[in-house]
């Protein structure tokens, strides 16, 4: 579903999210999409998903974070579908990691 946040310079922003529980996680995937009219989910990863624990009332501890760019991310369509786990640090800094995109499809698309 369409999902609508803002950014860090304040601008209204979108992307596409999905959520799926299995077992004792919480799997939260976000999508940058062409249509975005503000900043990319990668660069406000940590504004996006403080959003998205408070708005679907998840914990921190029991939410696994993906971001996700498709063919779907950029106009020209050229795009290598690639998914990332964003690991949050407890000191407020964040990483990405490669995810297996084997492991996102049998997620989402099961």
């Amino acid at each position: 579903m369409k999902y609508n946040f803002t950014d860090s310079l304040k601008r209204p922003s979108l992307c596409d999210i999905r959520i799926k529980q299995l077992k004792n996680k919480v799997y939260v995937c976000v999508t940058e999409l062409k249509e975005n009219p503000g900043g990319s989910i990668t660069n406000n990863a940590d504004e996006l998903y403080i959003k998205v624990l408070k708005d679907f009332s998840l914990r921190h501890k029991d939410t696994v974070f993906l971001e996700r760019y498709s063919h779907e991310s950029y106009a020209s369509g050229h795009c290598k579908e690639n998914v990332s786990l964003v690991e949050f640090k407890d000191d407020a800094t964040f990483c990405h990691h490669p995810y297996p995109l084997g492991r996102y499809q049998m997620i989402f698309e099961s």
